[in-house]
């Protein structure tokens, strides 16, 4: 009789177990993915993402739903750095083409190098693009949208001034002389049309800092805006202002018609040629052929608990087909190349190729160095400075490059 209980116990617990395995499986809990976007904002872009992408992906993925916020451009940077302290990052951001190394300096975004190195599709990108998101050789990020500066010209303004409309500057020379045919002046002698928008911005300046030789910084964060070659190209910019009269301190725009010429990126593709009919330059010569390009990243935090996945939401993104969709609704310069020539709207306007050309032959930032934008708020107050004519170029860079390579710069290099 003493087995009895043994025995009940152990029939209890068999009739227990069949009980609870008889139950219906459980579905394991899903993983989301949070990512951060600031760049496809509008109402087009994010429908693409909302209804296309985030669909598709989730069905590649089963058990995985992608949750996609949308915030401004405006404070991001104080947005992610408070969120991360309160472990509430998410897996995914999207940032700006100066903030790499001091994100990475910060423990925001992780090296996602074993996830990206041997990936097939590295060769169909631009290689400023992917050269900007590495640090010491290994990726920290992958390239969202190319913000790609080369000169653009006002066709109908060229052939008014007797230049041919179909034949924009190739160097510095042909630039100066074309902004001399293209200004206008009213009966005071002031200008009323620029021939060349010059900008106290780095972003604009960079392009003809490179074409002279200089830099902006060196790869391992010494500043290089006072060495003779980068002097030179702060002091051609100046004379067209203050000696050849083709140019004002302040800002011209392009939508009101009061520039022939300036620096800037694609945004202007999305004007109507009627009205204002741009023509594109590929990259200017000097010494040498080049343009500046600033590349807005995806990184994934180091907050994500899914990692792998985050690269594989990034990957999928980044295909051709799907940069394409998003370029119908907002066209730039994208990273990769094979879309910029199979995929309209690239494919359907010629001018998309110049664009290309200059993204291949661009050069980015040294975006590994930690203290990148606070060097180019000092660049940019220091240009404005002397395109005003309150200091001369060469004294105001050389104060400005001792300031930084003692005061500013140097994080990077410990």
């Amino acid at each position: 009789m003493a087995q009895r209980p043994r025995r009940c116990a152990l029939l209890f617990g068999l009739l227990l177990f069949a009980f609870f395995a008889s139950l219906p499986a459980t579905a394991a809990e899903p993983i989301t993915l949070r990512v951060t976007n600031m760049d496809y904002f509008e109402p087009g872009p994010r429908e693409v993402f909302e209804k296309i992408l985030v669909p598709q992906f989730e069905a590649m993925h089963p058990g995985v739903k992608v949750e996609v916020e949308w915030i401004p451009w405006t404070g991001y940077v104080d947005v992610y750095t408070v969120r991360h302290a309160g472990g509430m990052l998410g897996d995914v951001i999207y940032f700006g083409s100066s903030l790499l190394g001091q994100f990475v300096s910060a423990g925001l975004i992780r090296n996602i190098d074993e996830y990206v190195r041997d990936w097939e599709d590295l060769a169909d990108f631009v290689p400023s693009a992917l050269e900007d998101v590495k640090i010491n050789g290994q990726f920290y990020a992958l390239p969202g949208r190319l913000d790609v500066r080369t000169l653009v010209y006002n066709r109908s303004y060229f052939e008014e001034a007797g230049l041919d409309k179909d034949t924009p500057p190739k160097t510095w020379d042909d630039l100066r002389n074309a902004a001399r045919r293209t200004v206008k002046y009213n009966n005071e002698g002031n200008i009323t049309r620029q021939g060349f928008d010059v900008h106290a911005d780095f972003v604009h300046v960079l392009g003809f800092v490179y074409q002279a030789g200089g830099d902006y910084i060196s790869h391992d964060g010494k500043a290089m805006i006072a060495t003779d070659e980068s002097i030179e190209a702060i002091e051609f910019l100046n004379d067209l202002i203050h000696v050849d009269r083709v140019a004002l301190p302040t800002n011209g725009s392009w939508r009101l018609g009061n520039v022939a010429m300036m620096m800037d990126n694609p945004w202007l593709m999305e004007l109507d040629p009627s009205v204002l009919d741009p023509g594109i330059s590929p990259p200017l010569t000097y010494r040498q052929q080049v343009t500046n390009v600033h590349i807005n990243k995806w990184g994934v935090t180091t907050q994500s608990q899914h990692p792998e996945l985050a690269v594989e939401w990034l990957k999928f993104v980044l295909q051709p087909q799907n940069l394409a969709l998003l370029s119908q609704e907002y066209t730039r310069v994208i990273p990769r190349i094979s879309p910029m020539r199979e995929y309209a709207p690239y494919s359907t306007d010629p001018r998309w190729n110049t664009w290309l050309t200059a993204a291949v032959m661009s050069k980015p930032l040294a975006g590994h160095i930690v203290e990148l934008a606070d060097v180019a708020g000092r660049y940019n107050a220091t240009l404005r400075e002397i395109f005003n004519g309150r200091a001369a170029p060469r004294t105001a860079l050389t104060e400005l490059a001792e300031y930084l390579n003692n005061n500013v710069l140097g994080k990077s290099r410990q």
